[in-house]
């Protein structure tokens, strides 16, 4: 947490019990510094800045009373901006940086199951490699309690990775952990 300068995260929904589109927004700021004494360097200072907005077509393949999956397709945006500097010493003012951004076409399904009148779970996932050099996926569970009318509270996991082999600039981002959200249905 201490390396975190920002990060926000957002999703919209809208359904109309066939269809379903969704848009998913991601953003992280993080940075460090830390200070060495040799006569290499005296301080080391990374930034990255990533930006992911997922988008997606969903068709309902699967509906009962109690449950539905829904199946489809879109595109992840990925926008990357990493540095990292060296300050004092003989390598003093070496920097190294990758930035880049780019679209990857994904394959995506969704579903969601009541469990009982006020609990249901949520399970999503979608992969996309349509290019040799790049690889996108992630999978979400959450845990979902309606708390009021048109209310939900969510819990649960995600997982998320973005690959891109740029020859001398191979790019890896991976971030996973606990999830925590709420919900308006209207």
């Amino acid at each position: 947490m201490k390396n975190l300068n920002f990060a926000g995260m957002g999703a919209f929904s809208a359904s109309n019990q066939k269809w379903t589109f969704v848009a998913d927004i991601m953003y992280f700021n993080l940075g460090f510094s830390d200070r060495r004494s040799s006569l290499l360097v005296n301080k080391v200072k990374a930034d990255l800045k990533a930006t992911l907005f997922s988008g997606y077509a969903l068709y309902r393949i699967y509906d009962t009373p109690t449950g539905h999956v829904n199946l489809g397709g879109g595109f992840r945006y990925f926008d990357v901006d990493t540095k990292l500097s060296l300050n004092g010493g003989l390598l003093d003012g070496q920097s190294s940086s990758v930035d880049g951004s780019w679209t990857n076409p994904v394959v995506a399904v969704q579903a969601r199951f009541e469990l009982s009148d006020k609990w249901q779970t949520s399970f999503a996932a979608d992969y996309g490699s349509f290019k040799n050099n790049r690889k996108t996926y992630q999978l979400t569970w959450t845990l979902d309690y309606s708390f009021a009318d048109n209310w939900l509270a969510h819990a649960g996991y995600r997982y998320i990775r973005v690959e891109n082999d740029r020859g001398a600039q191979d790019f890896r981002f991976e971030q996973s952990g606990p999830v925590l959200g709420v919900t308006y249905q209207f």
